[in-house]
């Protein structure tokens, strides 16, 4: 069963944007992990977040035909609407448009402050987590956007035709 609060129910009634997604099983962490440690929660938890995106991505593809990018946030994400889609325009023009002030491109700690300004305008960076994996760098957090073409590719099974085979 899933249990939601009652001022989230009245939330999501009057408002009518809030989706929430409970498998209905148990999946309760198999480490000692706390909260904002680095490590893993177990693979049960681990595989049902994964399950979780799945079926989000998979509901936004369908319920909502016409937008070009879906994202995904964790649900404590505050994210600047227009900032965001500001930052998409520019992404899509194939170059970021403003030149960023010098102290924007030091990191701290592995995060960029999120009040941080861009040349005194009223404009903020994103905080930009990253997690090191030997060589490869990967994003983490708060939250990602998707091209709608790459979730269709995601979400179409594979068939031996769309897998390359180097032992062929």
């Amino acid at each position: 069963m899933c249990h939601v609060s009652t001022a989230l129910w009245q939330e999501a009634l009057h408002h009518r944007n809030s989706l929430w997604l409970d498998l209905l099983t148990d999946r309760h962490p198999t480490t000692n992990k706390k909260m904002g440690m680095p490590n893993s929660w177990g693979v049960p938890t681990e595989v049902g977040m994964s399950q979780k995106v799945v079926i989000w991505l998979n509901y936004a593809y369908t319920a909502f035909p016409d937008v070009p990018y879906l994202m995904k946030g964790d649900d404590d994400m505050y994210l600047k609407v227009p900032q965001y889609l500001s930052d998409l325009r520019y992404t899509q023009q194939g170059e970021w448009g403003r030149p960023r002030s010098l102290m924007a491109t030091i990191p701290h700690g592995d995060v960029i402050p999120a009040t941080l300004g861009i040349d005194g305008t009223k404009d903020c960076l994103y905080r930009v987590w990253r997690l090191h994996y030997g060589d490869i760098i990967y994003g983490n957090g708060v939250g990602y956007i998707l091209d709608r073409r790459l979730v269709q590719a995601a979400l179409n099974p594979f068939d031996g035709s769309n897998v390359f085979c180097s032992s062929c």
